[in-house]
């Protein structure tokens, strides 16, 4: 996984669309679209709010520490995937359950 695409993960993770984070990183929305296409490359001072916006730390979101590989972002990207769909099904079934609870009295 490039670099830009680390920051598109970082930020979607966040919940944040490119044109939120950029404001709250202070950069135009063009510049953060070209740092997530690897066309140019944020400063210090951005990737520190990038750090802090993400609620990620720089070694994660520069991918400088070995223990955090491809891999390893790819396989914890598909278990929060797989986290969440469980956790809708379960909220699903929930509202079923009281729902159908609600239908017996």
């Amino acid at each position: 996984m490039n670099i830009g695409k680390r920051f598109k993960m970082y930020r979607e993770r966040r919940g944040l669309s490119q044109k939120e984070a950029a404001e709250l990183l202070g950069v135009k929305g063009y510049q953060l679209a070209n740092y997530e296409c690897n066309r140019s490359e944020p400063n210090l001072r951005t990737l520190r709010l990038m750090s802090k916006v993400y609620q990620v730390s720089l070694d994660h979101l520069l991918a400088t520490s070995p223990v955090y590989d491809d891999n390893f972002l790819e396989e914890q990207e598909i278990r929060e995937k797989e986290i969440q769909e469980f956790k809708e099904k379960m909220e699903t079934l929930l509202n079923d359950l009281v729902a159908h609870q609600v239908e017996d009295k």
